[in-house]
């Protein structure tokens, strides 16, 4: 048993606790302890643009508390540590990263958002976690029939936990005709470690270096050379935007027309990824449940799995041919790419047919609908 896991032991009398204590109907408690972001501050920036903190008592308890300040009537930022003690009192309960390990009373509703329908591995199906205790939840969200089974397997749920809704992250993400949006290409490597993500404490670990899955395309400094005027050419700019658990760009050369984003900047800018897909024209993806939550906008997705192999051995999957859910071209090297671009610049989609069945059968739940969706699943009402 690993330290963790004696800490999750000892805690297990405040379950006892939290069964006792009287919950207020009026509190909403939105906890994260990897970032105000996703679907935390979706679902935070839904309740408030829909006036919900006029009926409920709205908590965030997030890293950082400090930098934000409540200005909304019946909302208050605070530490973690404090939103464990609120936790106790609180009718309504939603992670994204990270939770308490506290098992919710039988009138609490505590909703595990996580952070996007997996094809890695994760929680209790990572290697040397299969015992871990994950299940502090009253409902664990899924988009579709296909990824409830999926969590009940990753979490040791219930079929009656899984909570089939959308995620609130994606309620901005609708179809758009091509000529309101930028000549712009996303790529957005997932982080790729072999150690994978804590569950309670939201971080990763890694034990070894990685390429950013850059290493089968980008081989020389020339190559970077040869997408970067070839975007010139056809008038396109490419933003690679880094995972928020990267910390260092891993290319320093400066290029007219590529761009590398990390989690910092888009906070200095105070950007949206996902307001930032939606001036996008395309995707580069890999194993990031990202491309499924773009597929939302009906844009073509195009997949760089430069380490597929040395990923399925060491990290895995939670299917045995995650290629076959992947509605796009499979790119090997820079020629590729720049053949991907081009087809984008001309309009052509080939894979529009296969991406539309993908889409049905990955997101049935979030099609058409939004955060409200879940809300009232769980009892919110205004």
């Amino acid at each position: 048993m690993n330290k963790k896991e004696i800490a999750k032991t000892a805690m297990a009398p405040l379950s006892l606790v939290n069964a006792f204590l009287k919950k207020r109907e009026d509190t909403i408690l939105i906890y994260a302890n990897l970032g105000f972001r996703d679907n935390a501050k979706a679902l935070y920036d839904y309740l408030i643009e829909n006036k919900y903190n006029e009926s409920y008592h709205i908590i965030c308890a997030i890293n950082e508390y400090r930098d934000i300040e409540a200005v909304e009537e019946n909302v208050e930022f605070i530490s973690p540590s404090e939103g464990m003690r609120r936790f106790f009192t609180a009718k309504y309960v939603f992670y994204t990263f990270g939770q308490y390990p506290i098992k919710p009373a039988k009138d609490q509703v505590v909703v595990h958002m996580w952070h996007g329908m997996p094809l890695k591995r994760i929680g209790n199906l990572q290697k040397g976690h299969e015992n871990a205790k994950h299940n502090y939840f009253t409902y664990m969200v899924a988009t579709s029939d296909f990824f409830a089974e999926i969590m009940q397997r990753c979490f040791k749920c219930s079929p009656n936990q899984i909570l089939k809704t959308v995620q609130p992250k994606c309620d901005c993400l609708k179809p758009q005709e091509y000529d309101k949006l930028s000549n712009c290409v996303l790529w957005l490597p997932t982080y790729r470690n072999t150690g994978g993500l804590d569950f309670d404490s939201g971080e990763n670990v890694s034990d070894e270096k990685d390429t950013y899955g850059f290493a089968s395309i980008f081989k020389t400094k020339e190559d970077w050379k040869k997408l970067d005027d070839h975007l010139q050419k056809i008038g396109y700019e490419f933003i690679i935007k880094l995972h928020p658990l990267e910390k260092v760009l891993p290319v320093t050369e400066e290029f007219k027309n590529i761009v590398f984003m990390s989690e910092a900047d888009c906070g200095k800018n105070n950007l949206n990824i996902y307001e930032v897909y939606k001036t996008t024209k395309a995707l580069i993806s890999d194993y990031s449940s990202s491309y499924m939550d773009y597929m939302l906008l009906d844009r073509p997705v195009a997949f760089i799995l430069s380490d597929y192999e040395k990923y399925k051995e060491r990290r895995g999957f939670v299917v045995d041919n995650p290629t076959d859910y992947m509605p796009g071209p499979m790119l090997k090297s820079v020629d590729d790419l720049c053949g991907f671009l081009d087809d984008v610049a001309e309009g052509k989609d080939c894979y529009r047919e296969k991406r539309h069945t993908m889409n049905d059968y990955l997101n049935h739940y979030e099609i058409g609908k939004d955060t409200g969706d879940l809300l009232k699943k769980v009892g919110i009402v205004k």
